[in-house]
C-alpha cells in the first residue's frame, strides 16, 4: 500500500464509505489518555502520514502512524490498521511529547 492509497482509505472513514473498529482496549487508551473521538477524527482529517504503510502479516492490514496536534494542542501520534477489504483498525493513540 503506498501514501495516496492509506490517504483514500482515510478519506473513506471520513466519509463513511469505510468503517473504522475500535477495540475496547483502544476505547479505554482514550479515556485514559484523555483523548476522545473528536481527536481520532482530527488526525485522520489531517492525513499526515509518518511513514509508508507497513503491512502487518499477522493481522493483515498496512499499519499506518499519523502524526498531528490533539484538539487541545498536545502533539499525537494515531496508529491504525487500514484494509482494502473490511473495517480499518485503530490501534493506539498517544501523546508524544518526550518521546523519542
Amino acid at each position: 500500500m503506498t501514501r495516496d492509497e492509506a490517504a483514500r482509505i482515510l478519506a473513506e472513514l471520513l466519509s463513511d464509505r469505510a468503517r473504522l473498529w475500535r477495540s475496547s482496549h483502544f476505547d479505554d487508551a482514550l479515556e485514559h489518555r484523555e483523548y476522545t473521538m473528536l481527536d481520532v477524527w482530527k488526525l485522520i482529517r489531517e492525513r499526515n502520514i509518518e511513514d509508508a504503510p507497513a503491512f502487518e502479516q499477522v493481522h493483515g492490514n498496512h499499519v499506518v502512524r499519523l502524526l498531528g496536534w490533539a484538539t487541545d494542542g498536545r502533539k499525537t501520534r494515531l496508529v491504525l490498521g487500514l484494509r482494502r477489504v473490511g473495517p480499518s483498525i485503530a490501534i493506539t493513540i498517544i501523546d508524544i511529547r518526550g518521546v523519542r
